[in-house]
């Protein structure tokens, strides 16, 4: 069920995400504005992921699954107030994040915890609802505008939260935990033991590298559709680039097992990384729709092996008890990549052109891998 769960929470999210940029221009917002929109979402994903797994390791999985469902209800409601008042977009938006934090926080904790072996399963299964919902959503925005995407993910977020009020009811997780643990948890101790997590160097390691994969993320879902918007494609040419990017990611996590057991997790974290930073580059170089689908389906292959293996990476460094600040750690450190890398670059694109901005953007996440390494040896 928490497949499932992490499927239609996936769907219901993407669907709409990618879009929230071209939704801002038909709104007339700067680009720096559409920045900033992109960027609260990624703040409260940065605030939130470590308090949502230190809370997953003390309250238990059930119940912040189910504050993860409810915010998922809330933000739908919230993009859908926005069509008549555009500011509340901001709230839908913090909303949404709070409910990606439990996504990508206490779901791969709960997998990790209940059923290692399905953690490919769970990559596979999240990446191609993501795959699935970006063309569709591009489709559905050119015939019938952002009104039919946000009522889509109101009607999505319905089953969601019966889902989780039946994991919320079947936790296995509740007998495990320690009697008044909550009352000694404050925001303070939940971020000072996240990053006691650090000494660790695999999570230090899946930490650095989730800072820039993070960062690639967020560019191919807010600059990257605003460049080929300029260069002349429609929201659905816009889906079907990200499909073909999405389709290979989701599709690569299958075989990550296979992959994993011929190279070491170190090694995979810097080709994927390094060739994602190239693969940004690549598609900034191209007006080409041929081209661009063929680095697309690249770039996804190498960024498509980096979530199953940084997931294993946080379960070899961390103790069963400590498995959710490992993943919300990596999360934080994910996040502030977004975020910072959101915020420049979109301000960046204010000065120079959008695939100036993006080229940059893949420069220096390779430049990052280097500075990584050389730090990690000393």
């Amino acid at each position: 069920m928490v497949i499932v769960l992490a499927f239609i929470l996936s769907f219901s999210v993407a669907v709409l995400l990618p879009y929230i940029p071209l939704y801002g221009e038909d709104l007339g917002l700067s680009v720096s504005t559409i920045g900033y929109v992109i960027a609260v979402y990624q703040l409260s994903q940065f605030i939130g992921r470590v308090p949502m797994g230190s809370l997953s390791d003390s309250l238990g999985y059930g119940k912040v699954i189910g504050f993860g469902g409810i915010s998922l209800f809330m933000a739908m409601i919230f993009y859908l107030l926005s069509l008549t008042f555009w500011p509340v977009l901001f709230l839908a938006q913090i909303m949404v994040g709070i409910a990606v934090c439990m996504e990508w926080v206490t779901l791969p904790s709960f997998v990790t915890r209940f059923g290692r072996g399905k953690v490919p399963i769970f990559t596979f299964v999240t990446g191609w609802a993501y795959t699935f919902s970006i063309p569709l959503g591009g489709v559905l925005k050119d015939f019938f505008g952002m009104r039919l995407l946000f009522i889509l993910g109101f009607v999505l977020s319905i089953p969601a939260l019966l889902i989780v009020f039946f994991v919320m009811k079947n936790d296995p997780s509740r007998r495990e935990l320690p009697a008044g643990r909550l009352k000694s948890l404050s925001i303070t101790s939940m971020y000072r033991e996240a990053f006691a997590t650090l000494k660790n160097p695999k999570i230090l390691r899946a930490s650095f590298y989730s800072f820039l994969m993070f960062m690639t993320f967020n560019i191919a879902l807010s600059l990257f559709p605003l460049y080929l918007s300029g260069i002349g494609f429609s929201a659905a040419i816009i889906g079907g680039i990200q499909f073909a990017r999405m389709g290979s990611s989701s599709t690569i996590r299958i075989f990550s097992k296979r992959i994993e057991n011929r190279s070491k997790k170190k090694t995979i974290l810097i080709f994927t990384t390094l060739f994602s930073g190239f693969s940004l580059f690549l598609v900034s170089q191209v007006e080409s729709l041929t081209l661009l689908i063929i680095f697309s389906v690249l770039w996804g292959i190498a960024a498509g092996l980096y979530a199953p293996v940084v997931f294993e990476m946080i379960a070899d460094g961390t103790k069963v008890e400590n498995r959710g600040k490992g993943m919300g750690i990596r999360g934080t450190m994910g996040t502030l990549g977004s975020f910072i890398g959101i915020i420049f670059f979109s301000n960046l694109a204010e000065i120079i052109p959008v695939r100036n901005a993006i080229s940059i953007a893949g420069i220096s996440v390779a430049v990052g891998v280097l500075i990584i390494e050389i730090y990690m040896r000393f």
